[in-house]
């Protein structure tokens, strides 16, 4: 799938592994990529591209790979070419307009909608936030435009959730 749209191809483990392991999915992300594809009715070479890179990205920015899934699942149900009425775009629906300056490493805006780049500055938006208000619920809340609200109308309950499955699937809990 990411050699069809010409994406970069994610690095699964480190450079000093053989080759054949260095593609390889842990355990844990082949649970998972197999239950995304069948929730939500994506193709499973899809679902196993969205999921290495969202680990490749967790990685990076040191977070939890299955929360930048559950953001992708709550945002844009795993549609990279999802757009909102307010002009947030791609799997982690970033508002290109306001974070530009962070798709420049990828290209430019047009990257808002590549999948792996999404993924990358959604990944770092969001580990921002949960930086700037010291909590989880405060990084969610503002990733989703609430962040000076009373509510955000379920927004971070419906991620941690999310959340929740995704993290007893990955356990091999069913």
């Amino acid at each position: 799938f990411a050699e069809m749209l010409e994406l970069p191809q994610p690095k699964y483990v480190a450079a000093a592994a053989p080759v054949e392991q260095a593609l390889a999915p842990t355990a844990e992300q082949q649970r998972v990529t197999r239950w995304l594809a069948k929730r939500y009715r994506i193709a499973g070479s899809a679902s196993k591209m969205l999921v290495g890179a969202a680990y490749e990205s967790a990685n990076a920015v040191k977070l939890d790979p299955l929360l930048i899934l559950a953001v992708m699942a709550i945002e844009s149900r795993f549609n990279p070419f999802a757009e909102s009425s307010v002009g947030a775009q791609g799997l982690m629906q970033v508002m290109s307009r306001i974070h530009h300056d962070k798709f420049n490493d990828h290209g430019g805006l047009n990257a808002a909608l590549n999948p792996v780049a999404n993924i990358q500055v959604g990944a770092r938006i969001l580990k921002d936030m949960i930086r700037h208000t010291g909590s989880l619920e405060g990084g969610l809340k503002m990733y989703v435009g609430a962040g000076n609200m009373e509510t955000d109308g379920g927004y971070a309950g419906k991620v941690m959730a999310e959340h929740a499955r995704l993290q007893a699937v990955a356990a091999g809990k069913r």
